[in-house]
């Protein structure tokens, strides 16, 4: 499948954050071919056009993308089609957004690698297959998984180096908990 051919839709609330991503999608050669700001627009997109693969934040305005992933998949299961999601979102949610339909996921602020394994993945998808695969083919998806806790263990991870550095900055050792000096 050619880069120009395959259609991703963006959906984002932010209008830096969409310049930041469509210029991260033309680094690895592809187009979004259209963004929309509220998960109301992404689900009436969907259910009208038919796209390869949506990015689509979780939260936004009107109707958040958890709730509007929730939609599609209902509507497309009346209709045996299926549309390739990813979520894209800040805080550390993999699990949530498995378990209501989303096929992938992405932290903010993305990495350019990261995102183009996820793009890689399911453009090779596409490549064999047709531009929605059968509701049928999908599989039942874990509740959590292992990586859900990963960004918070190396959070907390970081966390724990910052408060270090400020001990040892501020000196803090050096008092005890009643802010007397030992």
């Amino acid at each position: 499948m050619r880069n120009e051919d395959f259609k991703i839709l963006l959906v984002e609330d932010d209008p830096l954050l969409q310049f930041v991503f469509e210029q991260q999608i033309k680094k690895l050669g592809l187009t979004v071919h259209k963004v929309v700001g509220n998960g109301q627009d992404a689900v009436d997109t969907v259910l009208s056009e038919k796209y390869h693969l949506v990015f689509m934040d979780v939260r936004m305005p009107v109707l958040d993308g958890l709730s509007a992933t929730e939609r599609i998949r209902l509507a497309e299961r009346s209709v045996g089609v299926y549309t390739p999601i990813v979520g894209l979102t800040a805080f550390a949610q993999r699990g949530k957004c498995i378990r209501v339909g989303m096929d992938d996921f992405l932290q903010k602020p993305i990495v350019l690698e990261e995102l183009d394994e996820v793009v890689s993945k399911w453009k090779n998808h596409h490549s064999s297959n047709p531009l929605f695969k059968p509701v049928h083919e999908v599989k039942e998806k874990p509740m959590l998984e292992p990586q859900d806790f990963d960004p918070i263990t190396e959070r907390l991870s970081k966390v724990k180096e910052r408060i270090n550095k400020l001990r040892t900055t501020f000196e803090l050792d050096r008092y005890d908990d009643m802010g007397r000096k030992n």
